[in-house]
């Protein structure tokens, strides 16, 4: 063996070892370092971080929840660049208020969160079991809610103690709003809808419609029976809303098909209409509540009136006080 060969096969055995341990140390923490590149900071709220993953999360969350408004509205979404600074934006916010409510002593209790998921469930008219497996379609846990719930308690009483304690909404005010405003208090009746929708595939044939016809008249007999429409809506349901359980809001007969809105205006409060059959589907129609047409006395509007402009005010100086907070905040943003 020549001496080139003998070192050539030297250095390699070298480089085969030196690569064999750094295998081994990196094996113990790889999954840290790994983190550490992969999960940096983006953002630091007065020593508070924010990491590159709880954006990328939030991010997400933020997407699902604009893409579901956007295939009812028609909106187009925002570019996700966008998008992100907004959520980030938003993590700030929340990091700040999160500190300050610290600083205040304000605390939320096992038992307001389980308050407010027992009111959550007697509004929704559903189960706690049918609660969880909403939760699950949408890729969230019960606890995931029991912290939202907490945020949304906390931030509420922030509020309640930094801005709305200040606000007063005089008389003269709410009959200003109403004589300014008088054409939005005429309005038709309004139904408070919850869709399922059962699409036909691409060109149907009459088989194809009849087992869709087959399935929307054994969801009715269930419903007949006393199953929740919620839970049906977000089981079987490929129409609008159907992650909340068929909700669409209140709609007039002028936003709906007239065909559709014939049998919905044949139902009261509660009931359930019929399957009822299109061109691409077939509909089944809950009336959750009924809101009357006409023309609103001052009386009639004042209190809804003196609520919306007290919110409106509400907001107005939370944003107020939410950027006098920052400007007193450090905030370092790395993205």
């Amino acid at each position: 063996m020549n001496s080139i060969t003998y070192c050539l096969k030297f250095v390699c055995r070298r480089v085969l070892i030196i690569s064999l341990l750094l295998i081994l140390l990196f094996a113990g923490f790889g999954n840290t370092y790994a983190a550490e590149i992969i999960d940096r900071i983006v953002a630091i709220v007065n020593g508070d971080i924010i990491t590159l993953s709880e954006l990328e999360k939030a991010s997400r969350t933020f997407y699902e929840n604009m893409k579901a408004r956007a295939m009812k509205t028609g909106r187009p979404l925002p570019p996700l660049r966008d998008l992100r600074k907004q959520v980030l934006n938003f993590l700030i916010d929340k990091k700040l208020t999160e500190q300050e409510s610290q600083r205040l002593g304000i605390t939320v209790t096992d038992q307001d969160i389980d308050n407010a998921i027992n009111n959550l469930l007697k509004d929704k008219g559903i189960s706690r079991m049918e609660l969880i497996e909403g939760l699950k379609s949408e890729g969230k846990t019960l606890d995931d809610l029991r912290n939202e719930i907490k945020e949304n308690i906390q931030r509420s009483r922030l509020i309640n103690r930094a801005v709305k304690s200040k606000i007063v909404i005089t008389d003269e005010e709410v009959e200003k709003f109403y004589e300014e405003h008088k054409d939005q208090f005429s309005q038709k009746e309004k139904w408070h809808l919850r869709v399922i929708f059962l699409p036909y595939p691409v060109n149907p044939t009459d088989k194809d419609k009849q087992e869709v016809m087959n399935l929307a008249k054994k969801l009715k007999s269930q419903l007949d029976s006393g199953a929740s429409f919620a839970a049906l809506a977000r089981k079987y349901s490929q129409g609008p809303g159907a992650k909340e359980g068929g909700d669409v809001g209140y709609l007039s007969p002028d936003d709906l098909d007239p065909h559709l809105a014939k049998f919905v205006s044949a139902l009261s409060p509660g009931g359930v209409s019929q399957p009822v059959e299109t061109e691409d589907g077939i509909y089944l129609f809950k009336v959750e509540d009924i809101q009357q047409g006409g023309s609103k006395t001052f009386q009639n509007a004042k209190n809804y009136i003196r609520n919306l402009l007290y919110q409106r005010e509400v907001n107005k100086r939370y944003m107020e006080w939410l950027q006098d907070l920052r400007k007193r905040s450090y905030i370092k943003i790395n993205l």
